[in-house]
């Protein structure tokens, strides 16, 4: 594994339903999740999580076997990333 990133999500929106003008219906909506990428010689594996309690370790592991199976499948040319 080259390089990989995580990123966690959490999102709020209200929503409110007019039927001819009068409010019929309102709402919060509370959402969080994540994502990972991996690097791994060239190809890139990537995996979403539905809630930031999921493993985040087990979650690492599993878009670094998807990038594997891509360079496996398709070599590719090593990237170098800016720092």
């Amino acid at each position: 594994m080259d390089f990989y990133d995580t990123r966690i999500i959490k999102s709020v929106s209200t929503s409110i339903v007019l039927d001819n003008g009068e409010i019929r219906e309102i709402s919060n909506n509370f959402s969080s999740g994540g994502a990972v990428r991996v690097l791994n010689g060239g190809s890139w594996g990537f995996v979403s999580l539905d809630g930031v309690c999921e493993d985040l370790n087990a979650a690492i592991s599993s878009a670094g076997r998807l990038a594997e199976s891509a360079r496996n499948r398709s070599p590719r040319s090593p990237i170098q990333l800016a720092l």
